[in-house]
């Protein structure tokens, strides 16, 4: 999705008066890290699209930049290991009870 696309989203969406800078702000703050074309033009996926809206309503309250910046990190992060559990328990409904507690004897051990 380009600039002016996410633009044109947020002031759908959130009725938010939103410019150009203040993406290359948010992308030169690290919370999105949009892709670039042959051209160098950014590109926002849906998941920079979430960052910023997250990003923009958390500002809009006077939170500081590295708190947010913080927020989301931790919010990737709670997603990355959610679906890890998950992974680990579709694997683990093959397992029997033995098996399982060998990998929990082996968990503990590291």
């Amino acid at each position: 999705m380009r600039c002016t696309d996410v633009l044109k989203r947020l002031q759908e969406e959130r009725d938010w008066d939103i410019n150009k800078s203040l993406l290359l702000f948010y992308d030169n703050k690290g919370i999105v890290k949009p892709r670039r074309d042959q051209f160098f033009r950014r590109n926002y996926t849906e998941t920079d699209y979430a960052r910023l809206k997250w990003a923009i309503t958390l500002s809009k309250s006077h939170v500081t930049i590295p708190i947010i910046k913080r927020i989301l990190d931790l919010d990737r992060d709670i997603m990355k290991l959610t679906a890890q559990a998950l992974r680990e328990k579709s694997q683990t409904d093959w397992l029997t009870a033995e098996e399982l507690e060998d990998r929990a004897n082996a968990r503990n051990k590291v």
